[in-house]
């Protein structure tokens, strides 16, 4: 988070995701991120969401992942 709105050129694409039940991190931290991202004026969008009741399992969210980024690889063509 150092280098969002700083001299730092920032990825222009975002996608955080913190499962609601997650025991290893604080909610505090994906939200700190995603709003840090959202304030960086080379950041085109930020895509976060909380998914409910999911802990810290990871591959819940694959399919919706693999679309989001075929959306934004295919509209920088």
């Amino acid at each position: 988070m150092a280098y969002l709105g700083a001299e730092a050129k920032a990825a222009p694409y975002w996608y955080v995701r913190h499962g609601m039940i997650d025991r290893d991190t604080s909610l505090a931290v994906p939200l700190a991120l995603a709003a840090a991202a959202r304030a960086d004026a080379d950041v085109r969008e930020v895509d976060f969401a909380l998914p409910w009741m999911t802990p810290h399992s990871g591959n819940y969210d694959v399919q919706t992942a693999y679309a989001w980024l075929a959306r934004v690889l295919a509209a920088a063509e």
